[in-house]
């Protein structure tokens, strides 16, 4: 008799272990603890497979810069390193409130993780969209890569911190292909000096007006009169005047000729010489100020045969990064989905967590990638 009654007394208790049974808890796990500590375990083995896969990558830029460092040195300055730096900064605020999200969703509060989850979206959204504007100036201004790289030299842009070294370099290269040309080509000489004193004027006048505007009654260089324009371009030709080397005083090709008037000719052609170069620290000088931050910088020194390179691994690394905060965009959406509909409690959050910890080491990549590719000077 007894044998036929324990399968409904088994039965029974069968079926009370059911009803206790959590509806988020798998039913291979025991309590919520093991299934939280199982899907920690599952999300860092993901983790250290993906530090392993960026590594290489990292292996590759540091050998390559070993070997190479005039490439980078080179070729970072056609990065902006204000569009990187705003990047990190809204990534950092990305992983502030992915990690907001997992304390509230631990508590309980739905809406609030919810919220938090949306706004760590729309700060990857805004990620995307700085990249975006990057990659577009990128190609551009022919900085692709591979065989996409094909670089206008005038839009390379120089932040004003590295100014104080490309002025110098500017003029110690302006000063050597001046001379050269002055020596072989003495009329072509004449007509880029007088070009460059275009340039000259032309940002003195722009920083003329400037210095005239207010915030409320802004000046334009069509604004200045002729009683101004002449003040700035006398004070041009007299600042050079000064020195014995007037722009009209090459007017006459022969001054240019070395020997051609003995030692007094190689004496002025020196002088030349010199003036030219500081026409260029001049024009560099005056384009800062009215830039105030940037300044548009002309190729001053020779191209690195390997610049090409720098650009493949730039975009390579960038471009996985950004494919890794779009799966985390996903991500993040899916579970933002499940707070929404009110899935997760004090004992089930573990999505939350696993999705932050993701997020945590997309933002962590770009930490390295920000100063190994923006500020490699």
């Amino acid at each position: 008799m007894s044998s036929t009654q324990a399968p409904p007394a088994a039965a029974h208790v069968a079926h009370d272990d059911h009803h206790d049974h959590p509806a988020h808890l798998a039913h291979h796990f025991d309590d919520e603890e093991q299934q939280f500590d199982a899907g920690k375990l599952g999300i860092w083995l993901f983790l250290v497979t993906e530090i392993l896969f960026f590594s290489g990558l990292f292996c590759a830029y540091s050998i390559w810069r070993h070997e190479h460092p005039e490439v980078f040195l080179y070729s970072h300055y056609y990065l902006s390193t204000f569009w990187g730096a705003l990047n990190t900064c809204v990534l950092l605020i990305s992983s502030l409130t992915a990690a907001w999200a997992v304390r509230t969703a631990q508590l309980g509060d739905n809406r609030k993780t919810a919220l938090l989850l949306g706004l760590t979206i729309l700060c990857a959204f805004g990620f995307l969209g700085i990249k975006s504007i990057e990659y577009g100036g990128k190609f551009a201004h022919g900085t692709g890569p591979g065989k996409f790289f094909n670089p206008h030299p005038e839009h390379m842009i120089v932040t004003a911190e590295n100014y104080t070294v490309l002025v110098g370099h500017a003029g110690h290269m302006a000063e050597g292909r001046l001379a050269e040309m002055q020596a072989e080509h003495p009329e072509e000489f004449d007509a880029l000096f007088h070009e460059s004193r275009e340039h000259v004027l032309e940002e003195a006048l722009a920083a003329k007006a400037a210095s005239m505007s207010t915030e409320k009654d802004p000046v334009t260089v069509a604004d200045l009169s002729d009683a101004v324009r002449a003040e700035v371009e006398g004070a041009i030709d007299a600042d050079h005047a000064a020195h014995g080397h007037g722009f009209e005083a090459h007017a006459a090709p022969e001054a240019h000729v070395p020997g051609a008037h003995g030692h007094e000719g190689d004496v002025h052609a020196a002088d030349a010489h010199e003036s030219s170069a500081e026409v260029e620290h001049s024009r560099i000088e005056k384009a800062m100020l009215h830039h105030e931050s940037e300044v548009v910088l002309s190729e001053y020194e020779e191209r690195p045969a390997s610049v090409r390179t720098f650009f493949s691994i730039y975009f390579a690394m960038t471009g996985l990064h950004g494919i890794h905060v779009v799966a985390g965009i996903i991500a993040i959406g899916w579970v933002m989905r499940r707070a929404m509909r009110g899935e997760f409690n004090p004992g089930y959050f573990g999505a939350v967590d696993y999705v932050a910890l993701y997020w945590h080491l997309v933002d962590l990549i770009w930490i390295y990638l920000f100063p190994l590719l923006y500020l490699i000077h």
